[in-house]
């Protein structure tokens, strides 16, 4: 997925989203578009909300944290 010029989140945000999605959801090819779309969702949130890209960049680090430790 290229991002916009205007996005507000980090790459490393919006991949860790990806990556929640596929965890979360049975990964299905399908849905990637759906995937694709809820990370562009989120961006453009945190675009047009300060508070907003703060709330998500900091539920991704919980989410990516959630996610090492279940891997241990």
């Amino acid at each position: 997925m290229s991002r916009p010029e205007t996005a507000t989140l980090s790459s490393g945000t919006v991949a860790t989203i990806g990556a929640a999605a596929h965890a979360i959801y049975l990964y299905d090819a399908l849905l990637e578009d759906v995937y694709a779309r809820a990370r562009e969702q989120l961006d453009e949130a945190a675009g047009e909300d300060f508070a907003a890209a703060g709330t998500i960049a900091d539920a991704v680090v919980v989410v990516a944290r959630a996610q090492r430790r279940d891997l241990r």
